[in-house]
Order: C-alpha cells, then sequence, then structure tokens
C-alpha cells in the first residue's frame, strides 16, 4: 500500500514535502504537527472555519475568549487580519499604511477590544490597531506583561523616529490623531492584565 502525500498543502510546503515523504516511505504516520507546519495561515484559517462549533468553542475557551459574542467567529476573522498582515511582512511590504489589506476587517474585532481590553477606536485604519491585537492576544496566550510592553514600546519608538524624520504630514497622514491614546489605552490593558 503506498501512502498519498497530505493534499491541500499550501506552496510553501512543497519544500517540506521531502521530510513529509520520508515518513511516507517508511509507511509511518505523519504527525498532526507536520502537517500544520507546511499550512500558509490562509489554510489554517479555512480549517479552523471547517471545524465544528463545538471544537471552536473549546478553543475559544482555552484561549480565555468572551463566550457572551460570537468569538468563533471573531477568531476566524482575527485569522484573516493577521493573514494579511503576515504575508505583507513575509514578503517586506510596507505595511504601515495597512495597504496590504486583502478585504474589510471586521467591525467586531474592534467591539471584541473595546469590550475586554477598554482600547477605543479600533478600525484597522493603520497599523496601530494591529499591534493592539497582536498585544490583546499575546495576553490571551499567557505572554508576560514584561514581553508585551516590550512590544507596545518597540513600536512607540518606530513611532518616535518617523515623528522626527518624516515631514509633518506624511507622519499625519500615517499616524492616527488617536494613535496616542490608543496606545496609552492598550498599556493600561497590559498593566492590569
Amino acid at each position: 500500500m503506498t501512502k498519498k502525500k497530505p493534499a491541500g498543502l499550501g506552496k510553501r510546503a512543497k519544500n517540506d514535502l521531502a521530510s513529509l515523504q520520508k515518513s511516507g516511505d517508511k509507511d509511518e504516520d505523519i504527525p498532526l504537527w507536520a502537517v500544520f507546519e507546511g499550512l500558509t495561515l490562509g489554510e489554517f484559517g479555512a480549517f479552523y472555519g471547517c471545524l465544528s462549533r463545538d471544537v471552536k468553542s473549546s478553543i475559544i475557551g482555552d484561549l480565555g475568549m468572551p463566550t457572551n459574542c460570537d468569538a468563533e467567529s471573531l477568531l476566524l476573522s482575527i485569522i484573516y487580519a493577521l493573514k494579511d498582515l503576515r504575508n505583507s511582512i513575509a514578503h517586506n511590504a510596507i505595511v504601515v499604511d495597512v495597504r496590504f489589506k486583502t478585504g474589510k476587517v471586521s467591525a467586531g474585532i474592534g467591539r471584541l477590544l473595546k469590550s475586554q481590553a477598554e482600547i477605543d477606536y479600533v478600525n484597522f485604519a493603520d497599523i496601530t490597531d494591529y499591534v493592539i491585537l497582536v498585544v490583546y492576544l499575546l495576553s490571551l496566550m499567557g505572554v508576560s506583561k514584561t514581553e508585551r510592553k516590550r512590544v507596545l514600546a518597540d513600536y512607540e519608538s518606530i513611532l518616535d523616529r518617523y515623528k522626527l524624520e518624516l515631514p509633518p504630514a506624511i507622519f499625519g497622514a500615517l499616524v492616527r490623531t488617536e494613535t496616542a491614546k490608543k496606545l496609552k489605552q492598550t498599556r493600561v490593558f497590559v498593566t492590569r492584565n
């Protein structure tokens, strides 16, 4: 009996197929983690979207996301929002003006961040909102306050450098007026959680 290669793996995974094939040639089962190593974030989102509601609810519970909203759908929206950011970074594309978005980011994510982290005006019109989302997710995953504060401080250092180096009109076009308030609210959230 010949083992088939896993179907539906992403382009990036084709390089990994040789190692997966070795498992198949030895008539060994391919570990689930190896399959996930070969998935793109978009494929992972599609996989998550196909899970049963019970499994999604279990994931939401493990993450500690609220149950008073459609967190299962929101997590899928978060995965796809981060997919666009990740792809842009991976291809060394410009991210500061969020031109990488392939579609509208769910307004529910902004409402989630407002209700859970008390951060206003998150609408993914600028990169700050993605940084805030990442910090929120890091808190759900139990990353230390020190690490989350470092992420924020590093981002604020970049903004400070932009403010010094860019003409005011360009800086103002890239960094919205509510950015300082949102970052302050995020620091408060990190301190509390």
